[in-house]
Parts: C-alpha cells; structure tokens; sequence
C-alpha cells in the first residue's frame, strides 16, 4: 500500500487539502474539477451560507469587506468586492470587477449602491441604471432584436406608458396610454 498525503497543516496552521503548498493562505484546496461543496440540510427556507466577514474594530468608509477573486496563476480576470460604503451608516456596495487587457484591471466596472442603484463605468450611481463612459460607444445603449419585429425601450409611470422603437426601418414613439402614434 503507497500512502499519499491528503492534508498539511504547516507551522502557520494555514492548511492545505490535495497541496502541501497553502500559497501563503490560511485555507489552499487544489484538485481537478469540482472542488467545494457547502451543503444545507436546514428543512427551512434558509440554505448554504458562506460569510466574508471583516472582523475589523476600526473599519472605515470604502473598506473592502470581502472579495471574491477569479484568477488564473498569473492574472486576475475578475473579481467581486463587498464594500462598506458608509461604515457609520450601514451603507454597503457590491462592485464587480473585470480585466480590460492585459495590463488594465478595472476594479469597479460595476457597481450596486445601498438603494439598489447600478452604475456601469459609474461608481456612485445617481439613478436605477446609472451609464457612463469616455466614449460614444462606451456611453451608449443598445437594444437588438435579432430576430425580425421590434426592438424597443419602454417608459412608463402613474401619467402615461411609452414606448419608443424601431420597426420596418422607422423609428416610432408609441402612447401605450392613449393607443396612438405620436411619432412615426
């Protein structure tokens, strides 16, 4: 019988499972294919919870709470962060983070704020959808219909329900409130 060794804990205690390198972790698991499982047999409506938690006496404003990173081993791809936007406030942020080429990471190509607004190229989003770029096409959205029929954008609120679309090459403003064209 060969034995091999399935765990190492080193001087550190950092461990190491399928590895007798942590890579300066406190917690290495190297392996092929599916590596982690966390599973929850509480019957209730609760399920598999794994906690990022900064246990941190001084956290302050825009400190990072926990980041989950995608990395190969010599670059990071993408990554997303949990962010104490307002530590005295409770305010928090969940940013996400994509590389742009190979020397440009950028660490927040999107952001969630504490209301549930999204920015894309905008860290402190002032509406729902929150768009801004340096260029035109970095500032622009775009609704395709890849199939034939419209593409559209609809706008509504308590006075009225808009839609403005393209159709058969036009391009039309429809009143869904009143049933008519006001645009063609």
């Amino acid at each position: 019988v060969t034995l091999s060794t399935a765990m190492t804990i080193d001087t550190a205690g950092n461990v190491g499972i399928g590895t007798d390198d942590t890579y300066s972790r406190k917690f290495a698991v190297e392996g092929t294919g599916d590596l982690m499982l966390l599973r929850s047999t509480n019957s209730g409506a609760g399920g598999a919870q794994l906690d990022l938690m900064h246990d941190s006496s001084s956290a302050a404003d825009n400190d990072s709470i926990g980041i989950i990173n995608f990395t190969t081993d010599d670059r990071q791809y993408a990554s997303i962060k949990g962010v104490a936007h307002s530590h005295s406030s409770g305010h928090g942020l969940l940013q996400f983070g994509v590389r742009q080429n190979t020397s440009t990471y950028n660490h927040t190509a999107m952001t969630i704020d504490e209301n549930g607004n999204v920015g894309i190229g905008h860290t402190s989003p002032a509406h729902r959808l929150h768009i801004e770029g340096d260029t035109n096409n970095l500032a622009r959205v775009r609704v395709t219909n890849t199939a034939s029929g419209q593409a559209s954008l609809d706008l509504d609120n308590s006075e009225g329900y808009f839609r403005t679309y393209t159709d058969a090459g036009e391009y039309r403003i429809y009143d869904q409130t009143d049933g008519v064209h006001r645009m063609v």
